[in-house]
C-alpha cells in the first residue's frame, strides 16, 4: 500500500490515538477473535479443517469506519445488503471485498455487477442475465477486471416462501446450468441458504448440503455454501458451511451506534 492510500484509510478508519477510535477497534478485533473460536471449535467438532471456512463479518447499517477498522484487522470481504453504501465502502476501502447478501432487485443489479465481488442472493434467471449484463458493462467501462468474474451464490429456499427469497432445487439446477454455460462475466460460486424460523437449522442446513454435493458432483468442481448467522453458525459448519455470515456477534447491534 503506498503512502497516499495509507494516509487515506486512516482517515476514513480514524487514528488509533484517538480513544473511541481505539476502543472501537479493540471491540471489533474481540468480536472476529471470539466468532473465530467458535469456528474452530465448531469444525474441530465436526472434524473438519476450520482454514476451510470464511468468516464474512456483515457490516450493513454500520458505518464506513468500521470496515476500514476491520481492513486493519486483516478483513478482506465483508457482507451488504443495500447498495448505496456497499458503493460507498468499496470506494472508502477499495482492498476490501464487497460481498452483496440483501434480496437483489432488479433496477439494482448493474450497480451490484459494478460495485460488488459476490452475490449471495441470485434466485431467478432474470436476475442471472441482467447482473452477466452489468458486469460486462463494468467490463467494458473499466471498472472491473475482466479476468475477475462475479461470483454468484444461487439462493436455495427450503419452504418456497417468496418473502424470503430463494427457489427450487429444480430452479437452482436450471440456473446453475445458465451460470456454467452462458455467462461469461459470471461464476457459480456455490449456494446460499437461510433457515425457515420454524424449521429445525440443522434439518435445513442438511438439505442445502444435499443439493450442495449433487451440484458439486455435477460439475466436478468445489463449490461453496453460505449458510449460517451469528445465532446458528455452529450448526451450519456442522453441515458443511464453507461461509458464514457473521454482524451482530461481531459488530454489536447497529441501532446502538
Amino acid at each position: 500500500m503506498d503512502d497516499a492510500e495509507t494516509t487515506n484509510h486512516t482517515a476514513s478508519a480514524g487514528h488509533l490515538d484517538d480513544p473511541a477510535t481505539s476502543a472501537r477497534y479493540d471491540e471489533l478485533a474481540a468480536g472476529l477473535a471470539k466468532v473465530q473460536a467458535r469456528i474452530t471449535e465448531a469444525a474441530e467438532l465436526a472434524q473438519r479443517n476450520p482454514a476451510g471456512i470464511t468468516l464474512l463479518p456483515v457490516t450493513k447499517y454500520h458505518p464506513v469506519t468500521d470496515v476500514a477498522l476491520l481492513h486493519q484487522l486483516g478483513v478482506t470481504a465483508v457482507g451488504e445488503s443495500r447498495i448505496n453504501d456497499a458503493a460507498s465502502k468499496a470506494a472508502a476501502v477499495p482492498e476490501i471485498a464487497i460481498h452483496f447478501i440483501g434480496q437483489v432487485q432488479s433496477k439494482k443489479t448493474a450497480a451490484i455487477a459494478r460495485t460488488c465481488q459476490a452475490v449471495h442472493s441470485v434466485d431467478s434467471l432474470r436476475l442471472v442475465q441482467r447482473l452477466e449484463h452489468g458486469r460486462a458493462l463494468a467490463v467494458e467501462a473499466g471498472l472491473q477486471p475482466a479476468e475477475r468474474p462475479l461470483q454468484v451464490y444461487l439462493q436455495y429456499s427450503y419452504d418456497n416462501d417468496p418473502a424470503r427469497g430463494g427457489t427450487t432445487p429444480e430452479r437452482i439446477r436450471a440456473l446453475a446450468s445458465t451460470l456454467m454455460e452462458e455467462c461469461a462475466h459470471l461464476t457459480f460460486a456455490g449456494i446460499m441458504m437461510m433457515p425457515p424460523p420454524t424449521v429445525n437449522p440443522k434439518t435445513a442446513f442438511a438439505k442445502g448440503a444435499e443439493l450442495l454435493g449433487e451440484l458439486s458432483a455435477t460439475y466436478g468442481r468445489t463449490l461453496g455454501y453460505s449458510a449460517g448467522m451469528s445465532q446458528d453458525l455452529e450448526v451450519a459448519i456442522g453441515q458443511g458451511a464453507t461461509i458464514v455470515r457473521v454482524g451482530t456477534a461481531i459488530l454489536g447491534s447497529p441501532t446502538l451506534r
